[in-house]
């Protein structure tokens, strides 16, 4: 047997055996088609193998299943790498996502702590401006009382609500004076301002403007008085006489106290 028969038998064998690519097995088969010296070798090899799973009591695969050709295992193959590429392409496609929404709840996360920071440092502000108001109108009651000749020790206080905050009214025992207080009244707006009017008869006499900055201050009043009318209006501008019930604020009548 020289070298070329040696190669064709090994080759044969490895094609029995199912060990042959596409090329050798294509090779063999034509050989099989032009000699049949080496077909009479494939059925005696074919035979052999049989004989072999035979004696280790190998169970030989059902008459009715087709044998796999090459071509059969190169199509599964195919339709494997096909269906791993798929199911990596559908993991990269979530892996971005989880990512992208990662991201965003980090984002969120850093966007709603400077939130609740800037509203943290806004509220102690407040509560500093709030301080300091109640502070300085402590100052100014005790100033005042310091200052005064009347007796302070009857000091009686009424509160009188707004849509806008309280207006207090402080009245003076035995006299017939009160304190007007619009220190928890809110601040008007930018340009705004409130309009304190006298009502006599059917009008509004023109009375005392209160800027932001006067809010704190106590404005004296005689008693008894029939109606104080509290209005807004632009800063730079005196209100016309009468003005509409609609934009009024609120309305006081002070009588004395018994």
């Amino acid at each position: 047997m020289d070298r070329k028969d040696l190669e064709r038998r090994e080759l044969l064998e490895k094609y029995v055996l199912g060990l042959t690519d596409r090329e050798q097995t294509e090779r063999i088969r034509a050989i099989l088609q032009e000699d049949p010296d080496t077909r009479k070798d494939l059925a005696y090899l074919r035979e052999q193998l049989s004989s072999y799973a035979d004696s280790q009591n190998i169970v030989k695969p059902s008459s009715n299943r087709a044998p796999r050709t090459q071509e059969d295992f190169d199509d599964l193959d195919h339709e494997m790498i096909m269906a791993m590429t798929e199911r990596n392409h559908s993991l990269v496609i979530w892996r971005y996502a989880l990512g992208a929404a990662c991201l965003l709840l980090l984002f969120l996360c850093g966007y709603l702590f400077r939130q609740n920071e800037t509203n943290r440092s806004e509220l102690v502000v407040e509560k500093a401006r709030h301080a300091q108001d109640d502070e300085s109108h402590q100052l100014r009651m005790k100033n005042l009382m310091e200052e005064a000749t009347v007796d302070w020790a009857g000091l009686h206080t009424e509160q009188h609500p707004t849509t806008i905050g309280n207006i207090l009214v402080h009245h003076l025992e035995n006299e017939h004076t009160a304190l007007l207080d619009f220190s928890h009244l809110q601040t008007p707006e930018e340009g705004f301002a409130y309009f304190l009017f006298a009502k006599e008869g059917d009008e509004d006499k023109p009375g005392l403007m209160l800027t932001p900055d006067r809010l704190t201050e106590l404005f004296p009043v005689t008693l008894p008085t029939k109606s104080l009318r509290l209005y807004r209006w632009r800063e730079n501008e005196q209100p016309p006489a009468p003005l509409p019930e609609e934009d009024m604020l609120a309305e006081l009548d002070l009588a004395l106290q018994e």
